[in-house]
């Protein structure tokens, strides 16, 4: 709960799944009430990740819809094996960096491109939300 109050903002992450979507639910309740108990006024967003490259099922768009009905970070992240090789790999700008150096590794390096962008539309969010509190 400290943490909940003492921060400038929380972003609780969620993937299209029920479990991911039933966890996050009942933590964005619980820091709403507790912001609330507190009279504290802290941003609360909800950060969709893990959401499929290509098409989404019937059931993924409709739990997108319902959860479009909350705050939302503007960006999402995508189900990336770039995000999912970070502890393997290292921090996504310097993988980035090297592979595009190589030669042999150019299209490895556009999907890095991809998720380095969506990266930082996700900074940029977050940096944009905390100028506004």
């Amino acid at each position: 709960n400290a943490c909940l109050i003492n921060t400038d903002l929380v972003i609780i992450p969620s993937a299209l799944t029920k479990l991911d979507m039933t966890q996050a639910l009942s933590t964005f309740e619980h820091t709403v009430e507790l912001h609330q108990a507190t009279q504290t006024s802290i941003p609360t967003a909800l950060l969709i990740s893990r959401v499929p490259v290509g098409k989404l099922t019937i059931s993924q768009r409709q739990d997108l819809e319902a959860l479009s009905t909350l705050p939302c970070c503007e960006t999402q992240l995508h189900n990336r094996d770039a995000y999912a090789s970070i502890a393997k790999r290292g921090l996504l700008h310097l993988v980035h960096e090297q592979m595009t150096s190589d030669p042999m590794k150019r299209i490895s390096a556009g999907h890095f491109s991809t998720a380095f962008e969506e990266a930082k539309s996700l900074t940029t969010d977050i940096l944009e939300a905390l100028a506004d509190a």
